[in-house]
């Protein structure tokens, strides 16, 4: 990607994703994704990483969630287009856009699964000592998109209406707001399905984070806990 001129009038924010082996209870990180974008949704830089000590572990990879895609990254390992590193690395890299951007937010889908899927890969792999964000030269604040898009997408109207010609609702009833659903949304792409890389994953998510600050409505930011019940609670009050 060519180097953009950095302006330092902009309030850049980081936008990460992650894919993960372990299970829930022990979340390793063996793909991280991240870009640096504005309020508008047009990206500065991105980075792409498979993560070299939890990859390779080829039993542990078994407990992945969507272990059915390791034959397309070690096709895509083969062919280049993707990038095997080590943690420290992938880090270094982190932190050095970070600072190189002057970047105070540091958002995701689902933020509080990251962050603590990050915390507990560099826990098992360098022990307590270490932090994926030390090193970051500005206090940085957190912003979960599924947070954000509860409060503002989410709560419309028209989405309900769309969601309920589309049937984008749980076995127990609710409304989906998966980053794939707020995707179709507002791509009008109804088919459209996560690719559950973590780049590719992070390219939609800046899309839904512009769309959610176009609304320009009042939002509380932060991680919300359960933010899904925000847009259900709505619905079932009119």
């Amino acid at each position: 990607m060519t180097k953009v001129k950095i302006d330092r009038r902009k309030n850049y924010i980081m936008v990460m994703d992650v894919e993960t082996a372990g299970g829930l209870g022990n979340p390793l990180v063996y793909d991280l994704g991240f870009a640096i974008c504005d309020k508008q949704g047009k990206i500065y830089a991105k980075r792409s990483f498979v993560i070299k000590e939890i990859f390779e572990q080829k039993e542990l990879m078994q407990s992945a969630y969507y272990a059915i895609k390791i034959p397309r990254y070690d096709k895509d390992l083969a062919e280049g287009t993707r990038e095997l590193v080590s943690m420290e690395f992938a880090r270094n890299e982190f932190v050095n856009l970070m600072n190189e951007y002057e970047v105070e937010t540091v958002s995701a889908y689902n933020l509080a699964f990251d962050r603590r899927a990050l915390a507990n890969t560099m826990k098992n792999l360098y022990g307590e000592g270490k932090k994926f964000m030390s090193g970051i030269g500005k206090q940085v604040k957190q912003m979960c998109i599924w947070s954000f898009a509860c409060e503002v997408i989410y709560t419309q109207p028209t989405f309900w209406k769309v969601a309920e010609q589309e049937n984008w609702f749980t076995e127990c009833g609710n409304m989906r707001t998966s980053a794939e659903i707020g995707w179709r949304y507002i791509s009008g792409i109804r088919d459209f399905e996560e690719s559950h890389t973590g780049l590719e994953d992070v390219e939609i998510e800046v899309g839904i984070l512009a769309k959610c600050f176009s609304q320009n409505k009042k939002h509380e930011s932060g991680m919300i806990a359960h933010p899904w019940r925000i847009p259900n609670k709505a619905k079932d009050s009119k």
